[in-house]
């Protein structure tokens, strides 16, 4: 508990928690049939690994939905997006004027 920065204890009980959380979430997964894999691999193997493939996910969620995609495929989602959804959605991320013609 020395090696907090933090004095607030609920800071510290919530970061405790959240940690707790995590490694319990990562054992379960680890005892199911597609966790086999995961199970054996450091954490440095799998952040090689990921860097290696280029895999990159980007969580999408939506009311009381989520979901996971792979960025190439949401990018191509995106693309084929209609016209006047591509201007609602470029009105809540602004992108700045690149000056391609």
């Amino acid at each position: 508990m020395a090696e907090f920065t933090s004095t607030s204890l609920v800071q510290i009980l919530y970061h405790v928690i959240c940690v707790l959380l995590a490694y319990n979430l990562s054992e379960v997964y680890s005892n199911t049939r597609a966790g086999q894999q995961f199970a054996r691999k450091t954490l440095r193997q799998l952040r090689r690994e990921q860097a290696r493939s280029h895999k990159v996910g980007v969580l999408v969620y939506v009311e009381n939905c989520y979901a996971v995609f792979d960025i190439r495929f949401f990018t191509g989602i995106l693309l084929r997006l209609r016209q006047d959804a591509v201007v609602h959605l470029r009105s809540h991320f602004p992108i700045p004027e690149l000056g391609f013609t």
